[in-house]
């Protein structure tokens, strides 16, 4: 049996002097600083394919009072794949966070305890054997071999589940997993099956590279690798599993992008519109030269968005918002002051006051920040960086009446045509009777946006694209990340 290796911060090791050495040798050498989204590039060299994760399902705030939990078997078919329910007991043991020893068997194949609930296998409750046994790294697991456990008669997850408990008595739940069985509940909850096969690979290589270097980096202080929400990769165990999907993850085990030797962080979106941002003007920080802003024209089926608000929203809105509070009265102008280079992603925000005073705000995730809350305000919550304004405006003249427009306004005077992004103040009409002033006011402004998500590394939908025009997901991977390679881990 190949043995495993586990990194998973926070938890007490075993009094063995060799596991102290390996523990604090694996710390010294792969640990990531917290310094950012980003960080730096990983080295592979505590880490190979039979990597052990460690995944947070309930913890904290949603922590469970009792669970219930049915073992199973499972069935990968090529839509999805099926739980069925099976007569077998599961198997009661602990856990020393990467590997599960047997104790005895449970007493049918579901179960519903909670923390104070007595097991034959351990003689004891469920809190009183890990408070019992926390001095030596053992905690209550249970486990169907060869198949899945169901919680709650929702998600089924493989590998084992760990069951902890807090002070308060409640039930905190981690799933124990193989690197790629982890991978293979991840690939369909961030892509979509129906995607080409090498768009698939591309994103099981960039899913096993952002694991390898985020795995002590964003729940060290959990106590585990990583937890099943978005804000680290969508994982809800086995369901949308497909031949497909598993296949993706299997042709590419082993495999990881590298920058100069040192695994490379496989940011990944929705969908981009048609170019990228780089890390280093979204997030700041160190300059990341695999993250840079790329193009993508082959794109397509990316999100498209917009919405409209009015100057006197536009104002509430903003001024509620610390970056602006200093500002008073109405918003007269809100503009684009800054655009990423080889790119269309914005950089920078301007406000202005009806008093003339401006706030301007750079960076890209300010930028996404301010758009996001405005977009929400308006009901469509998924935007991007990729957006460009125009106006609504009203022209008041003197013996004509008021006139609606919509968009900015071109003005053709001596020097050529001037462009207004926002009501020109000083703009004069000439008419039949005279110059006269235009009364000009900006209404409302209108966002219009293309893709979704931060805009940092590989589009989704861009991959999917240039799948479908043939291209592999070596290609592909190597579009979004500038100057990557395709390695082994072993050759890292």
């Amino acid at each position: 049996m190949k043995s495993t290796k586990r990194l998973v911060a926070g938890r007490k090791p075993r009094l063995s002097l060799k596991r102290v050495i390996a523990t604090f040798l694996i710390f010294a050498l792969a640990y990531i600083p917290l310094v950012s989204m980003l960080g730096t590039n990983t080295s592979a060299a505590t880490y190979d394919n039979n990597q052990i994760i460690c995944v947070g399902l309930y913890y904290g705030s949603s922590a469970l009072s009792t669970i219930n939990v049915a073992g199973g078997t499972i069935n990968i078919g090529s839509s999805s794949t099926t739980f069925s329910a099976s007569s077998q007991a599961l198997e009661v043991g602990y856990s020393d966070g990467s590997t599960f020893t047997k104790l005895g068997n449970a007493s049918s194949s579901t179960l519903n305890f909670g923390s104070l609930n007595n097991f034959a296998a351990i003689g004891m409750s469920v809190k009183a054997y890990n408070n019992e046994n926390a001095s030596v790294g053992k905690t209550f697991a249970l486990r169907f071999p060869d198949g899945a456990i169901r919680i709650n008669a929702k998600n089924f997850y493989t590998g084992f589940l760990e069951i902890r408990t807090t002070s308060s008595g409640f039930l905190e739940i981690i799933n124990v997993l193989s690197l790629d069985e982890y991978l293979k509940g991840v690939i369909p909850y961030e892509m979509s099956t129906s995607f080409p096969v090498e768009s698939l690979k591309a994103q099981a290589i960039a899913a096993r590279s952002w694991t390898f270097c985020n795995l002590t980096r964003k729940h060290k202080s959990n106590g585990f690798n990583l937890c099943s929400k978005p804000d680290c990769q969508a994982y809800l165990g086995g369901a949308r599993r497909t031949t497909k999907t598993d296949n993706a993850v299997d042709i590419t085990s082993g495999l990881v992008m590298s920058y100069n030797g040192k695994i490379a962080e496989g940011l990944y979106f929705s969908s981009s519109g048609g170019s990228t941002v780089s890390a280093h003007n979204f997030w700041g920080g160190t300059y990341t030269p695999y993250l840079t802003a790329v193009r993508v024209p082959e794109e397509t089926g990316y999100m498209s968005w917009n919405f409209t608000i009015s100057m006197n929203e536009l104002s509430t809105y903003l001024k509620a918002r610390t970056e602006f509070s200093s500002l008073n009265g109405t918003i007269k102008s809100f503009e684009i002051t800054s655009v990423e280079q080889n790119s269309d992603h914005v950089l920078a925000l301007k406000a202005t006051d009806s008093a003339g005073k401006s706030v301007t705000i750079s960076g890209g995730l300010k930028v996404y920040s301010i758009i996001a809350f405005l977009g929400r305000e308006k009901g469509k919550p998924n935007t991007s960086t990729n957006f460009n304004f125009s106006y609504a405006y009203s022209m008041n003249i003197a013996g004509y009446g008021e006139t609606a427009y919509s968009g900015n306004i071109a003005v053709a005077t001596a020097d050529g045509t001037q462009s207004y992004t926002g009501a020109p103040s000083e703009l004069k009409v000439a008419t039949a009777t005279g110059v006269e002033s235009s009364g000009m006011e900006a209404n409302s402004l209108v966002v219009n946006g293309k893709g979704w998500g931060h805009g940092v590394g590989m589009s989704q939908m861009g991959a999917k694209s240039l799948a479908e025009k043939g291209y592999d997901y070596e290609y592909i991977l190597k579009r979004f990340y500038t100057g990557i390679e395709i390695s082994k881990l072993s050759d890292l």
